[in-house]
């Protein structure tokens, strides 16, 4: 059994954590929320969360290792083929194109309050950046494609788009018509 209950309790306040920023937004995310929603002490929150931040940035390590994890299923399949992380990206992001995710909609609000904490975002883009760059020999081109992507996702994530979901499907196949026009190493 991997984890044990350590990891099973880490889950359950995180999953608590998860639905309290749902229903009541991340300002009310407290970890006696979390403890009271997860129907653990606050005692048990505490060893795995020392403080709200500490569980915030739990919610969003989890949420950057789902969306990896997509990632890399998707890289796999596109294996062989030129740009296979762009490819991926775009193939993970069709599945948030109906419209907002309102965990990640917390995360991004919880963070924004508090920008010195986006270090882990900045890392993880470029880690990701650096694998789209090595993989063309057109940087710029495929930045220009990386942009239409996330301004896509961002569009969707505030639900501010201004085409409804059948026409961003459409939107997707045009980036991966631009993908694979781009070339590869």
């Amino acid at each position: 059994m991997t984890g044990g209950p350590q990891r099973n309790a880490r889950s359950r306040i995180l999953d608590a954590a998860e639905a309290v920023a749902l229903r009541e937004g991340a300002r009310h995310l407290t970890l006696d929320a979390a403890a009271r929603e997860s129907g653990l002490s606050k005692g048990g929150v505490l060893y795995h969360f020392p403080s709200k931040q500490a569980l915030l940035d739990g919610m969003l390590q989890r949420f950057i290792d789902r969306v990896r994890a997509e990632i890399d299923a998707h890289r796999t399949r596109f294996g062989g083929r030129p740009n296979p992380t762009l490819r991926a990206i775009n193939a993970t992001m069709r599945a948030r194109l109906q419209g907002p995710d309102p965990v990640r909609v917390a995360l991004t609000a919880a963070h924004a309050e508090n920008p010195a904490e986006n270090a882990k975002l900045r890392e993880v883009f470029a880690a990701e950046w650096a694998e789209i760059a090595a993989e063309t020999t057109d940087p710029a081109g495929a930045l220009t494609i990386w942009c239409a992507i996330e301004g896509l996702q961002f569009f969707t994530l505030f639900d501010i788009c201004p085409v409804p979901p059948a026409e961003r499907m459409a939107i997707a196949d045009r980036i991966d018509a631009l993908i694979e026009a781009l070339p590869g190493v």
